[in-house]
């Protein structure tokens, strides 16, 4: 996952990732709710945020009485993270970190992992990946990921291989580019980002290359089970009333 520091979305311009990729992160945080209910009361509630990015989920979850660990591999995600507890008065700990290299001393009720398992591409990692996962937990915990569903991923990118935005940033513009291709024997989205910071009529340009590999729910059965979750429930978005299938992203509930 050594790319991932290199790549410019993650990095140089993580002070605009948020105007970039915009989740429903309240909304998200209402289904994650939802699932710890039956646990004690919140401030005993322990989350454990991996692949927190900028913060946000662990920023909304901490205000709704949680106690939130966020780490990413970005520092600088990282920190816009951190200046954001400053300015929105939250309690979170946020710790640049490779989960690979960095075990906690504790164990969490519940943990969060949103899109980082794309960003793993060999096959030994991503069944040792929920056996961490399994470490990470409580005997009761709970795990909740997403990951990208390659059937329905290709169908959507092969009908809208291009996305394109365009931003307002402070002295000029931000013009922002992803296109996709594929592999389809490997189940991968072959990825090109263009970051153009067009400011004082002269352009600032980062290209990047990179594989998002995809999932499938047969896979992500054999690696639950090879980590010994004996159960888990799959969607399609964070929302229960949408069914797994029905879009890009396989929400998981495990224990």
């Amino acid at each position: 996952m050594e790319y991932v520091l290199k790549r410019p979305f993650y990095t140089k311009y993580a002070w605009v990732y948020d105007k970039i990729i915009k989740r429903p992160f309240k909304s998200d945080c209402d289904f994650i709710e939802k699932i710890l209910e039956e646990k004690t009361s919140k401030d005993q509630i322990s989350i454990f945020d991996v692949g927190c990015g900028t913060g946000n989920y662990s920023i909304e979850l901490s205000h709704r009485g949680y106690k939130v660990t966020g780490i990413d591999i970005s520092k600088d995600q990282i920190s816009v993270a951190q200046s954001k507890t400053h300015t929105e008065k939250s309690d979170v700990t946020f710790l640049e970190a490779d989960l690979f290299n960095y075990i906690p001393a504790q164990t969490f009720d519940l943990v969060l992992c949103r899109g980082v398992l794309n960003d793993i591409i060999d096959d030994k990692l991503r069944q040792n990946i929920f056996k961490i996962f399994k470490l990470l937990l409580k005997v009761d915990g709970i795990l909740v990921f997403d990951v990208r569903d390659w059937d329905n991923s290709f169908y959507a990118k092969s009908n809208n291989p291009v996305i394109e935005k365009s931003i307002t940033v402070k002295d000029g513009t931000l013009l922002f580019k992803s296109e996709t291709r594929f592999n389809k024997e490997l189940k991968q989205l072959l990825i090109k980002e263009t970051h153009i910071l067009r400011c004082n009529n002269s352009d600032d340009i980062d290209i990047f290359d990179f594989i998002m590999q995809c999932w499938t729910v047969d896979e992500l059965k054999n690696n639950l089970n090879n980590a010994e979750f004996r159960k888990y429930d799959f969607y399609g978005d964070y929302n229960f009333d949408i069914e797994s299938g029905e879009t890009e992203k396989i929400i998981v509930v495990a224990q």
